[in-house]
């Protein structure tokens, strides 16, 4: 995916638990619109990623400078994509979003309550009103026929107990009154600002998503990812396509390219309050899968998981260090495990052994030494050097230097 901006301009409101809020005061909040587009055309033209204007808010932006990026990205694949809170939604913009085919990925974590650590999380009064602005949006943005997508985070306050139950109402009363089946699941995951207390237990990830898993399985329309991709992954029907289910270089962020204002491209930015802006490598690098493929489990490693060949690891921004294993591990096993064991269960009805993806040799990764150097956007006053699983992070204010030995385990 090809972010436009994400991070490096402002928001109108103040999520708790908002991973560009650390980020976005180092970044300058200019830029040369010209040099964004053209770097956005050169990545789509080489490998024809989705293009999102993603922001902060996108919708604080000049309005002829919206359409412009709506536009090019309507010339280049034929339809274009936003991401938005839904607070600033208008008729000016609806029509932008009819001209240029747009569909809109609009953030909401489901009612008031449950909503209350989006938008203005300390001003209860101002929260629930703009959650119920949200969903007149929604209905809007409906009765007009733009397609719609929901972005959910998953927190204390809407994935246990009542709130999980909640935010099933939810969904069924999205489905049932605006046709919306299709539902993108985050869970809160690096531990940024005060966000400790919002974070799921990865049992309690895992109990969600089991209840969604039964939910996806009910309504054949219903796309909640990653749902969706779990299932998918385990037939091997597609191969693991969302970010923290695949190999994911932390410098070389291949599904979620993210572009400056400047027109440069720089890495996701769920790990950047831990490393810094750093500028996409030309090439990935995978120093962490060759270590995790070496470590037993007990060791905090992935040797001889049966869930390799579709996890890798899991995100390397989970724990703030991505040498490391992802901290949402066992909720990723055992959603996996329970999918799986639900599909053996037919075996005997077909007659057949199904052919998994984890059925497989296990996925090798080349174990070779590296040592690169990583450019920093933005220069931090720190020098540290640590080694962990055998891969050296060596910081200095304006780069980081990465030497694995290929010696881990």
């Amino acid at each position: 995916m090809i972010l436009i901006f994400e991070g490096a301009i402002p928001c109108n409101v103040n999520c708790k638990y908002c991973y560009q809020r650390p980020i976005r005061d180092k970044l300058s909040h200019n830029y040369d619109l010209d040099a964004v587009l053209a770097t956005a055309r050169r990545l789509y033209n080489k490998q024809k990623d989705l293009i999102a204007l993603h922001g902060g808010e996108p919708l604080t932006l000049p309005f002829r400078d919206i359409e412009r990026i709506l536009h090019e990205s309507y010339e280049l694949q034929g339809y274009s994509s936003i991401c938005t809170n839904g607070l600033l939604i208008n008729d000016n913009f609806i029509k932008l979003f009819r001209r240029y085919k747009t569909s809109v990925a609009l953030s909401i974590d489901g009612f008031y309550p449950e909503n209350r650590l989006r938008n203005y999380p300390d001003d209860a009064d101002k929260c629930k009103q703009s959650t119920i602005q949200a969903i007149k949006n929604i209905e809007l943005l409906h009765s007009e026929g733009i397609p719609i997508i929901l972005m959910v985070v998953l927190h204390k306050y809407n994935a246990t107990g009542k709130g999980l139950n909640r935010l099933i109402e939810f969904l069924s009363y999205m489905r049932r009154e605006y046709d919306i089946y299709n539902v993108k699941f985050n869970h809160l995951k690096a531990v940024m600002n005060d966000t400790k207390a919002y974070m799921l237990t990865p049992e309690e990830l895992f109990n969600a998503w089991k209840l969604l898993a039964k939910l996806t399985v009910l309504s054949y329309e219903t796309e909640y990812d990653p749902l969706w991709m779990f299932l998918g992954n385990l037939w091997g029907s597609n191969p693991p396509d969302d970010c923290y289910m695949s190999m994911c270089d932390p410098f070389h962020t291949d599904r979620a390219k993210r572009i400056l204002g400047d027109g440069r491209v720089a890495n996701c930015s769920c790990i950047e309050p831990f490393i810094g802006t750093t500028l996409q490598t030309e090439e990935p690098s995978y120093e962490r899968y060759m270590a995790l493929q070496k470590i037993p489990i007990s060791k905090g490693g992935c040797k001889g998981c049966r869930y390799w060949n579709i996890c890798y690891g899991g995100c390397s921004a989970s724990l703030g260090e991505w040498r490391e294993r992802d901290k949402y591990c066992h909720a990723f096993y055992s959603i996996y495990q329970f999918l799986e064991e639900n599909i053996r269960s037919f075996e005997p009805v077909f007659k057949e052994n199904f052919n998994l993806a984890l059925d497989a040799p296990i996925m090798r990764v080349e174990d070779k030494p590296v040592h690169r150097t990583i450019k920093k956007w933005y220069r931090n006053n720190i020098h540290r050097d640590t080694t962990i699983n055998g891969i050296r992070q060596i910081e200095y204010p304006d780069r980081i230097e990465v030497i694995y030995n290929g010696k881990s385990g």
